[in-house]
Formats: C-alpha cells, sequence, structure tokens
C-alpha cells in the first residue's frame, strides 16, 4: 500500500544522535500522520557512496521524499515544531 508521506533518514553508525533522530521521527509520525507514511533508514557509514550522490552534508538528516518537493531538516529531530514546520505537515489536522 503506497503511503501519502515517503522519509529517509540518514545516520551515521550507531551513534546516540543518530538513534534519537530514529525514535524522534517515528513518535512524530506516529503521532501526526498515522498509517500514512513510511520510513527509510539509511546508515551512511556503510554507504558512503549514497551520501556523495544524494548530497547528504550532515547526519542525522530527514528527507521528505514524498510529497513534492523533497525538503531537509537536520539534527535529532528533538524539537517536534521544527521537525513539523520543516517537513511540511504542521497544519495536517488528524
Amino acid at each position: 500500500m503506497k503511503k501519502d508521506y515517503l522519509f529517509r533518514l540518514y545516520t551515521l553508525g550507531k551513534v546516540e544522535k543518530s538513534a534519537l533522530a530514529v525514535a524522534n521521527l517515528n513518535r512524530i509520525c506516529e503521532k501526526y500522520l498515522k498509517n500514512r507514511y513510511q520510513i527509510d533508514v539509511i546508515d551512511l557509514e556503510n554507504n558512503t557512496q549514497m551520501a556523495e550522490d544524494s548530497g547528504i552534508w550532515a547526519t542525522p538528516m530527514v528527507e521528505r521524499r514524498q510529497p513534492a518537493p523533497i525538503v531537509r531538516v537536520v539534527g535529532d529531530l528533538s524539537n517536534e515544531d521544527t521537525v513539523l514546520y520543516g517537513l511540511g505537515i504542521k497544519n495536517i489536522n488528524v
């Protein structure tokens, strides 16, 4: 089933900020986009070429791939308002 929102979360190894970003993005998506999202976590530690090809210059970084346009937010995603605004999901009614 196709989801309304597709996110790619780029991380780098098993560092605390990466784990925090995964947990925060999951929490925010469950709260605001329940059953309407997919998150693909990509560890760039084992895939450095993808970082270069995708223009990833910092981690953790989440990229909203769908709906267009692609937007990015960098950091551990702990500031919910910043994440909601940055990913364009601030005004969604649940």
